[in-house]
């Protein structure tokens, strides 16, 4: 089995309003978006999930195939080698999963999309982005502090005069 990705969104599922309200920053929001994309990758990698929207291709030569990268919102083709409609197949859907039975082995391309949107992401995984957003944003500016006790030991012995 074979996957790629086609497409990714770029649009944020957490609402950065909510975010800095939460939290009660107010950086920029380029900043905050930045450290939300990042918990957000962590999270899609360490989990095997699609959190935000992508598209996906998966080239597959058996019958039977759960399709990765869940949740999966829409198939969207399933076609054979020569890149016609296959049509003898069976879906089943598990939780977050697809699964797709074929009628008989062969080579099939299948097309679809995967991830949420900020209206349908579960409270659970919000809370866990909020999670991951803070350990990032609060170890960035920790380590913006760091940098300046490391400047600041660097001109202890100078005198100033003036």
């Amino acid at each position: 089995m074979r996957t790629i990705l086609i497409s990714k969104s770029d649009d944020l599922i957490i609402d950065l309003d909510e975010l800095k309200d939460y939290f009660a920053i107010s950086d920029s929001d380029e900043n905050i978006a930045a450290c939300v994309q990042n918990a957000i990758e962590y999270i899609e990698m360490t989990t095997g999930s699609s959190l935000q929207k992508k598209t996906w291709k998966v080239i597959h030569d058996n019958d039977y195939i759960i399709l990765p990268f869940g949740p999966v919102v829409k198939l969207l083709s399933i076609t054979d080698k020569a890149g016609n409609d296959f049509s003898s197949y069976s879906l089943k859907r598990s939780r977050e999963s697809l699964i797709v039975k074929l009628k008989r082995p062969t080579t099939v391309k299948i097309t679809y999309e995967s991830g949420y949107s900020k209206q349908n992401l579960p409270n659970c995984l919000k809370k866990t982005i909020f999670e991951r957003f803070w350990d990032n944003y609060s170890k960035s500016f920790s380590n913006a502090f760091d940098d300046f006790s490391a400047y600041e030991n660097n001109f202890s012995g100078v005198r100033v005069y003036g």
